[in-house]
């Protein structure tokens, strides 16, 4: 029932902005920005979509989006491995240098996932 009534008052927001016209680069921008995915159903979907620049700038807005998250997955990935070496190699020294070493849980899932 929910779903229904969402639907029917995005549908009624959309011909109320069509019975106006054409739509414009704020309009579009915004149709485009609060959708989740760019789709030709976005663009098209009403039959008052434009393939013009603002359907350019949100695929290059959402590609640069991609692309930090990408980046920040590596960034986070890379510093999970630096520090799982560097508790490996804590842990390898200190098996080197204390005669009364012993293994706790916690040492040996680091050394596991090593």
């Amino acid at each position: 029932m929910a779903n229904k009534k969402k639907r029917d008052e995005g549908r009624r927001i959309n011909n109320e902005r069509d019975q106006r016209g054409k739509l414009t680069y704020d309009e579009l921008m915004e149709r485009y920005g609060e959708a989740s995915r760019f789709t030709a159903g976005t663009c098209f979907g009403v039959g008052s979509g434009i393939l013009g620049k603002a359907a350019r700038d949100e695929v290059i807005r959402r590609s640069q989006e991609r692309e930090q998250e990408d980046e920040a997955k590596k960034i986070r990935k890379k510093k999970y491995w630096c520090d799982l070496k560097a508790e490996v190699l804590n842990i390898k020294y200190e098996m080197l240098t204390n005669e009364n070493f012993s293994w706790t849980v916690n040492r040996l899932k680091q050394m596991i996932k090593w």
